[in-house]
């Protein structure tokens, strides 16, 4: 008889990486970023988001949405 969670799992986060002639040179920019700092893919958008690293956009890189 299989045993209950205790706590319930979370559901993952999908990211829209662009077609599939960008995704891989998405990925392996966002690998080759997440080395730097010695960890994966996974916590570097996870220190992004608690605001443990921040991401700044370059002086002569155009506005994207906003």
């Amino acid at each position: 008889m299989p045993t209950k969670r205790k706590t319930p799992r979370q559901l993952p986060v999908s990211f829209y990486m662009g077609d599939k002639d960008k995704r891989p040179e998405r990925l392996a920019k966002l690998d080759a970023i997440a080395t730097q700092f010695g960890v994966n893919r996974s916590v570097l958008i996870q220190k992004i988001a608690d605001g443990e690293l921040v991401v700044v956009r370059p002086v002569d890189a155009p506005s994207q949405g906003g």
